[in-house]
């Protein structure tokens, strides 16, 4: 039995690490590949969206317009990123001893806050990705708090710390993953 690998899978191989070579951050541990801090998930979003290409990328508005002119969400919110959330949440939330459901629940409140901030973002005519702080923070923590609150017994001391170390984390961690060229911008 012959282990070696062909010519072809060898060129793979190569094909891959120089993906990965180019792809990922110089300083890039791969023993904390699977932590769920968010500069791995960062570059978990910008890979997927390599790999993938055009796959599941359509707006979750189909290019829907309100009367004011303006995209009901925006073309940044796409069917992928929605599904990929709410299934990462799911698969992750056993390793913090919670039921998948609960992950799935959390994810689509996450969700349900972000497409919220992109439904009031584009009533005040901000570009899709566009910068609004606070906006951009408190209801894609907020909501997923809420629903979680007995399940996690949060008080609402608990809720609004979580809140506010998420929104200030948020703003510096994204300076940080444009820093290394894991964000396309710095916010």
């Amino acid at each position: 039995m012959d282990f070696a690998f062909t010519p072809e899978q060898e060129a793979f191989r190569e094909e891959v690490r120089g993906f990965l070579r180019e792809e990922l951050p110089p300083d890039w541990d791969a023993g904390e590949a699977y932590s769920e801090s968010d500069a791995t998930w960062e570059l978990g979003r910008r890979l997927t969206k390599k790999l993938a290409g055009n796959v599941l990328a359509e707006p979750i508005d189909r290019g829907f317009r309100c009367a004011d002119g303006q995209p009901l969400l925006g073309s940044s919110k796409t069917v992928r990123g929605l599904l990929l959330a709410i299934v990462a949440t799911a698969v992750c939330s056993p390793l913090l001893d919670l039921d998948w459901r609960a992950g799935a629940l959390v994810g689509s409140a996450a969700m349900a806050g972000d497409v919220f901030s992109s439904f009031v973002k584009r009533r005040m005519s901000l570009p899709a990705s566009g910068r609004a702080t606070g906006l951009d923070q408190i209801p894609e923590s907020l909501l997923p708090l809420l629903v979680s609150r007995q399940l996690l017994s949060l008080t609402v001391l608990d809720i609004t710390a979580i809140v506010g170390a998420f929104v200030i984390g948020e703003m510096l961690l994204s300076r940080v993953l444009y820093a290394w060229h894991v964000r396309d911008r710095p916010y």
